[in-house]
């Protein structure tokens, strides 16, 4: 699990046990944490990041070996090309996602495949579009990545959908004045 993770990176850092856990968990817990026989609840294991000086993201690139995770590679990679305006890394890309896709994929894999059709002055497929409207609609809370979601696919939805929606991006986005990289 995640201990496994935590007690490398104290122990790369020198760091005793009791710097990291202190008002967190007691020795015995701290080390069964370490060794994938206890979790931590997330305000404590929070906390332990803190002391490690690291955030989430930072964690999760450790653990992975310092690689990104594959919706995050995709992501940037299609990003880019499309930013880039190279087409042909573009639709490379969107392969490769489409090829390995589950879950929230899927609807950014329509909302790529909605980009596709927008550059090729196409009519929209109307089950992907219908997805992506579906996921924004039914949203109750806008995190970052779905203002982000939203901002790279604003313009192949309707028009009316796009204006109510853009609303709601900036109320969520007040909540994010001060989140560091919420710009």
């Amino acid at each position: 699990m995640y201990g496994e993770t935590i007690k490398t990176i104290r122990l790369n850092k020198g760091l005793p046990l009791k710097s990291v856990y202190i008002d967190v968990c007691s020795k015995t817990n701290a080390i069964k944490f370490e060794n994938g026989e206890r979790i931590l609840a997330v305000d404590k294991f929070n906390q332990v990041l803190s002391d490690l000086m690291i955030t989430m993201d930072e964690f999760q690139s450790i653990r992975n070996g310092y690689k990104p995770q594959k919706d995050d590679y995709y992501s940037y990679r299609i990003s880019k090309a499309w930013n880039a305006n190279n087409l042909v890394e573009f639709e490379e890309n969107v392969q490769h996602a489409e090829d390995d896709a589950i879950g929230i994929e899927r609807i950014q894999l329509a909302s790529y495949r909605l980009l596709r059709s927008y550059n090729n002055q196409l009519e929209p497929n109307k089950e992907e579009l219908e997805s992506v409207v579906n996921y924004f609609s039914n949203l109750s809370s806008w995190t970052l990545s779905d203002i982000r979601f939203f901002a790279n696919n604003c313009y192949v939805l309707p028009y009316s959908l796009m204006i109510i929606l853009l609303q709601e991006v900036l109320k969520a986005q007040n909540r994010y004045t001060f989140y560091r990289n919420s710009k």
